[in-house]
C-alpha cells in the first residue's frame, strides 16, 4: 500500500474538516449535527495512518488521539492529519491509573462530545466495516439516533499464518477470522453519561440504552447475539507473530496482559476463511 498517494489526495477529499478550534461555545450550534468522531488510545502502533485513511474514508470527520507514552511519540506519522484538521493528538503519561485506557476515554467524551453528534471508541487494531462497502458510517449511524448508543459486534482475526509482520498494511493481509460476542460502542453523545467499568460499554441517561442492529440491549461488554448484517467491527486481535510479541512487551491499553497461550487460543478459535478489506474509494459526502 503507497501512503503517499493516499496524501496525496487528502486535500481533494469531499469529507468535511471539523477542527476543534471552531466551536464556540457549548450549545447545539457549536454541533455539526452530522459528525461522527472517534476515540483512540494508542501506543507504539505505525498502523496508525492505514486506521486513519481508513475511517476517514468510511466518514469519520475527527480523529481524538491519545498518544499514550509511545517511544517515539506518534505525532510525525500523523502529522498531515492534524494540519489538514482531521486529527486532535495529544501526548499523555497513563502509566498510574489502574485502566489508562478508560480515563482517557472519559477525558475525551468530557473535552470533545459536545461537538458531535456520534462519538466512536474503539482501538488502533479495529477497523469499523460495512456490509454495503459505499456506505459511510454516519448514514448508517442516521437510523440509530433515537438510541443511546450502537453496540458493534466484533469478527475477531487472528495471526492468519504471520510469522513476521507482513509489507501492505492490516487490513490486506488478514483472512482468518471468526464471530466474537464482544462489542465496542459508537455512542449518541447527546445520551451520554460517561464510561463503565471497561472499554467496551457506556453509562446512558434514563431510558437510553446501546443496541445492536438487531434490537438486542447492550449492557455490558459483549451482546448475546452478534449481528454483522449493516455494520460490525474487525478486531485484528493479534494480527502477525512479530506483532503480537511487540503487544505483549508494551501491554495492553485496558491494563491487561497478553500471554502465548492467549495468541495460540485466538488462533484456534476464530480460524475461518473470511474475506479481506480493501480501503475505501474516496467518497462523495456524507
Amino acid at each position: 500500500i503507497q501512503w503517499d498517494l493516499f496524501a496525496e489526495e487528502l486535500s481533494s477529499s469531499p469529507f468535511p474538516l471539523n477542527p476543534v478550534g471552531s466551536a464556540t461555545s457549548q450549545n447545539s450550534t457549536s454541533m455539526d449535527a452530522n459528525s461522527f468522531a472517534i476515540c483512540l488510545a494508542v501506543r507504539d502502533d505505525e498502523d496508525i495512518v492505514e486506521w486513519i485513511e481508513y475511517h476517514w474514508r468510511k466518514g469519520c470527520s475527527k480523529f481524538y488521539v491519545f498518544d499514550n507514552f509511545s517511544h517515539p511519540p506518534l505525532k510525525a506519522l500523523v502529522q498531515s492529519y492534524i494540519d489538514r484538521g482531521i486529527v486532535s493528538y495529544s501526548y499523555t503519561v497513563e502509566e498510574m491509573k489502574p485502566n489508562p485506557q478508560i480515563f482517557i476515554y472519559q477525558q475525551c467524551l468530557s473535552r470533545y462530545g459536545r461537538l458531535h453528534k456520534f462519538m466512536g471508541f474503539i482501538d488502533v487494531d479495529e477497523f469499523i466495516v460495512t456490509v454495503d462497502n459505499n456506505t459511510t458510517v454516519p448514514s448508517i449511524l442516521k437510523n440509530y439516533e433515537h438510541l443511546g448508543g450502537l453496540a458493534l459486534s466484533w469478527m475477531s482475526f487472528g495471526s492468519s499464518g504471520h510469522i513476521q509482520r507482513p509489507n501492505g498494511g492490516v487490513i490486506g493481509n488478514y483472512n482468518r477470522c471468526g464471530p466474537n460476542k464482544h462489542i465496542k460502542s459508537i455512542v449518541n453523545t447527546k445520551y451520554t453519561i460517561g464510561t463503565t467499568t471497561n472499554t467496551h460499554a457506556f453509562k446512558y441517561k434514563q431510558n437510553y440504552t446501546a443496541q445492536t442492529t438487531g434490537g438486542e440491549i447492550v449492557l455490558s461488554a459483549w451482546a448475546d447475539k452478534p449481528v454483522y448484517d449493516i455494520i460490525y467491527i474487525n478486531h485484528y486481535c493479534t494480527k502477525s507473530k512479530q506483532d503480537f510479541q511487540r503487544k505483549k512487551k508494551r501491554g495492553g491499553g485496558a491494563g491487561r496482559i497478553a500471554t502465548d497461550a492467549w495468541f495460540e487460543k485466538i488462533n484456534r478459535d476464530f480460524n475461518n476463511i473470511c474475506s479481506v478489506l480493501t480501503m475505501p474509494s474516496l467518497l462523495k459526502g456524507l
